[in-house]
């Protein structure tokens, strides 16, 4: 039936008492499941289900049912195509689409299960964020219970408010998704660029010395087994050296210097380089996004020290003066002609990717016989 004045009047006080019970929530899974709780007392229908667009953009996906229709909605409609039904119409006027499952239209689905299970009426309706549809509410009533135009107008109006909320969380999730899928790119790069030519060594000499040993050419067999051991570490290296960079991120409040110092420490114990760290002596604090871009420059750095340097020592300095930061990295090693390098060789391009991501930049010098220089300068704010 249709809401009466007073009824409306509290409605529209209820949108608000609603935002202040949700817009608290970070969590997205408690966010979505206290709306879908609380839409269901304040809507007057039997069962409110939530659905967010897919990060493809092409079916509404199940995150929260509230109610006694959690069996109807879980059966082949927790993931619904865009595609499917009146679907199109919500995407396209971005309006509530109402079902009446005892005379449902052509397009419409899986009205009769409603009917047998005691549902009339079902409302679709669009959440929207900045113009655009990132979501949809559905209303389920019972027999007996109905949305009328003035119900319509107050879902409508509560749909609103809740795609703002939801429409805010999406876009971060999405964010963070990309940031997930953009670090999982370069690990993988990382990965294949230096565990390629150690794992086809390792497969090749291991032929080799099967041959060997079977020949009884036991100089040629100690030859291959040195190369496996050497093989070995460089593909136990890159793995290493990965993880101690994942699992050793700056925090916000830690001295950059502190952290850069950790982590050469650390090198140094495990591979027997000497390293000297020129650290400067003010304490310079920048946000985990550069920090971490910082660290990771770092840790490809030294890992080409010992992929290609086969250096003693290495050098390291880290200043900061009028709002940028110079990490720079020096070793003693065998150089190389910039000229022969490739500008796609991975590593490089991985380390120039990262200082270009805080708006910095990163050049390489070097000489055959005469050592490589590093030099990386970052914004302090990025």
């Amino acid at each position: 039936m249709a809401a009466n004045d007073s009824v409306w009047r509290s409605r529209v006080e209820a949108i608000g008492d609603f935002f202040n019970q949700v817009a608290w929530l970070e969590e997205p899974r408690e966010l979505y499941q206290s709306i879908a709780d609380e839409l269901v007392k304040l809507a007057g229908c039997d069962t409110v289900s939530v659905r967010m667009l897919s990060v493809a953009g092409d079916e509404m996906i199940g995150c929260a049912v509230s109610g006694s229709a959690g069996l109807l909605v879980g059966e082949g409609y927790a993931t619904v195509s865009l595609a499917t039904g009146r679907m199109p119409e919500l995407v396209k006027f971005h309006r509530p689409i109402v079902y009446d499952m005892a005379n449902p239209v052509e397009q419409d689905v899986r009205t009769q299960r409603g009917l047998d299970l005691g549902y009339r009426y079902a409302v679709t309706a669009p959440l929207i964020y900045d113009g655009t549809l990132v979501g949809a509410i559905d209303f389920i009533y019972r027999e007996g219970q109905y949305a009328g135009e003035d119900d319509l107008a107050w879902i409508t109006g509560i749909c609103k408010v809740a795609g703002s909320i939801m429409g805010i969380l999406g876009i971060s999730d999405r964010m963070i998704e990309l940031r997930i899928t953009d670090e999982a790119r370069r690990i993988g790069a990382e990965l294949h660029d230096n565990l390629a030519q150690p794992v086809s060594v390792i497969t090749l000499e291991s032929d080799k010395a099967l041959m060997a040993l079977e020949e009884e050419d036991y100089e040629s067999l100690g030859k291959g087994l040195r190369r496996l051991r050497e093989a070995s570490k460089l593909a136990c290296d890159s793995i290493i050296r990965e993880a101690q960079t994942l699992q050793d991120p700056i925090t916000d409040s830690e001295d950059l210097a502190v952290a850069v110092q950790r982590h050469l420490e650390r090198y140094h114990a495990q591979w027997g380089v000497s390293v000297e760290f020129n650290r400067p002596d003010d304490v310079i604090m920048v946000s985990k996004k550069v920090g971490g871009q910082v660290l990771h420059i770092l840790n490809e750095a030294l890992g080409n020290v010992l992929r290609h340097a086969r250096a003693q020592h290495v050098s390291v300095s880290l200043t900061a003066s009028r709002g940028m930061l110079t990490l720079r990295v020096e070793d003693n090693g065998c150089g190389f002609d910039p000229r022969s390098v490739s500008p796609e060789k991975t590593g490089i391009r991985i380390m120039k990717e990262r200082a270009s991501k805080v708006g910095g930049k990163l050049t390489v010098a070097s000489v055959p016989g005469e050592g490589t220089s590093l030099v990386a300068d970052i914004p302090l704010v990025a």
